[in-house]
């Protein structure tokens, strides 16, 4: 019997009901896949590291980061979900420096040239911009520097621009740009203005400079080719005054570590690598952990103890993380009130709503970026 659906395949919007079922099969797997990573490498200890190789884990793991926030996004953007609260905090430079020249200097190391990170005096504290964003321009244009560098390598300048916000030169000794590239750049190929030129560019200049150009176009900032008088090639990043935030003595101090001593926290997690950094996290801020590592042992342990709240993993053994919550909400006690907090790679709107149907009452995803916001949300 024929498929009443297949005559439908090939309708655009059938197509994307299917890409969308794919990426929610995915979903968990790509999350859960790059939690292992990110929470791998925080578990190595750097101080039994050559030098040398402490300088390819502190790139690898600002590559991880970044990699999580771009699939982290890039997941919520193809469902059609918006992305909340990336743009709307604040970088805090120093920080985003620190992990840049980390991650370029051993990659400028393995290609047999230097990256050198000048960051001159007066520059602010914070920018009101995302982290990626950042990451995805800077990141493009030093990486197009690299492949045309010769053995003195790229440098990067940052610097307060005065009425200009601050920039971001990125300079390398190699042949320049090609002149076709710095004619579509006067034509505004790489400009505020989106076009041909932009398509002409990537093609031309490689698709990480169109990235560039045109991420840099979003934010209300300017991107100028050139090639200077000395030789070489210069890309320079200016992001406007709106995105500085001045004076970090003006601006709140980063907040200590939450306070959850006194807290008993259940905690139902069988991933061994998020089991060692959750427990490490928590037994740091104070609380008693108590870990399970599968569904059937966390309702026996919730039946054994009183707990102040119970994390619990949405993929796992024996009992899902739905069905402990659901056995939990259904019993006639005041166990049924327990707070329970769903730890999960699983964050599409569909998958929340099940979540939450279920019976929890948060959800914090995978992986777990900051261990302060962590403490907060279960605070909270």
């Amino acid at each position: 019997m024929a498929d009443p659906e297949a005559g439908d395949l090939e309708k655009p919007e059938t197509a994307a009901l299917s890409a969308l079922r794919s990426l929610h099969l995915f979903e968990h797997d790509i999350r859960a896949a790059i939690s292992d990573v990110v929470g791998g490498l925080r578990l190595i200890d750097r101080a039994r590291l050559a030098p040398e190789a402490q300088v390819q884990i502190d790139r690898v793991q600002a590559a991880a980061d970044t990699l999580a926030a771009l699939v982290d996004d890039a997941l919520l953007s193809v469902a059609g979900e918006v992305v909340i609260g990336r743009a709307d905090g604040l970088l805090r430079l120093g920080d985003w420096l620190a992990a840049l020249n980390g991650r370029w200097s051993g990659r400028a190391s393995e290609a047999g040239t230097a990256f050198v990170l000048e960051a001159r005096g007066g520059l602010p504290g914070y920018l009101a911009l995302s982290a990626v964003t950042l990451d995805r321009i800077v990141g493009n244009l030093v990486s197009n520097a690299l492949r045309h560098a010769g053995r003195a390598g790229v440098r990067l300048v940052v610097e307060a621009g005065g009425g200009d916000g601050v920039t971001f030169s990125v300079l390398d000794d190699g042949p320049g740009y090609p002149r076709a590239v710095l004619e579509r750049v006067a034509h505004g190929g790489a400009g505020p203005k989106r076009g041909k030129g932009a398509g002409a560019l990537a093609a031309e200049g490689g698709l990480g400079l169109r990235i560039a150009a045109e991420l840099t176009r979003e934010i209300g900032g300017r991107l100028v080719l050139d090639n200077p008088e000395g030789g070489g090639a210069r890309a320079l990043l200016v992001l406007p005054e709106t995105l500085v935030r001045h004076g970090a003595e003006a601006l709140p101090a980063p907040e200590p570590l939450p306070d959850l001593a006194g807290l008993s926290i259940l905690l139902a997690e069988d991933n061994l690598t998020n089991q060692t950094i959750l427990r490490r996290v928590l037994g740091g801020m104070g609380a008693r952990v108590v870990l399970v590592g599968d569904g059937v042992a966390a309702l026996e342990a919730l039946e054994a103890q009183d707990f102040d709240i119970a994390l619990i993993d949405i993929e796992m053994p024996r009992l899902s993380g739905l069905e402990v919550m659901r056995a939990v909400r259904a019993r006639d006690d005041g166990r049924a009130g327990l707070p329970m907090v769903a730890l999960t790679a699983y964050v599409l709107r569909d998958n929340r709503e099940a979540i939450y149907a279920a019976g929890a009452d948060g959800i914090i995803g995978k992986p777990i970026s900051s261990a302060a916001e962590f403490g907060r949300a279960i605070l909270r």
